[in-house]
């Protein structure tokens, strides 16, 4: 009788340190999960900020017959143009058409609406 007791008390021990060997190989797996995540994020986010470290800084400027125009200040005032006469008008599209002959830049906003910017 005696032997059972042990022999039934040593079951549930074994059955109790199955059960927290899952609940820990559970909770590795999940600690694992995160870990790979977070390492993941990290990596973006550097892969991110490295690019940002790369990039040129680009200006472009057109000269003619000694007066120089800024194409992004261009691009600009036609963008504050175009919103000026259309307030609820989103800019999705902008080509710009320099003449420094005339000292004008010609824009088309979004296919459809033109306009111009002297300089």
């Amino acid at each position: 009788m005696e032997n059972k007791t042990t022999a039934k008390k040593a079951e549930e021990v074994v059955e109790t340190v199955k059960t927290e060997a899952k609940k820990a190989q559970k909770a590795v797996k999940e600690t694992a999960k995160k870990a790979e995540t977070a390492v993941k994020e990290t990596a973006k986010k550097a892969e991110t900020a490295a690019m940002k470290a790369v990039a040129p800084k680009e200006s472009v400027y057109v000269q003619f017959a000694g007066v120089e125009a800024d194409v992004k200040a261009l691009a600009d005032a036609a963008k504050a143009d175009f919103k000026a006469n259309n307030k609820n008008a989103k800019v999705t599209d902008l080509k710009l058409y320099v003449k420094p002959e005339e000292r004008t830049a010609y824009y088309v906003v979004n296919e459809k609406f033109e306009g111009k910017v002297n300089y």
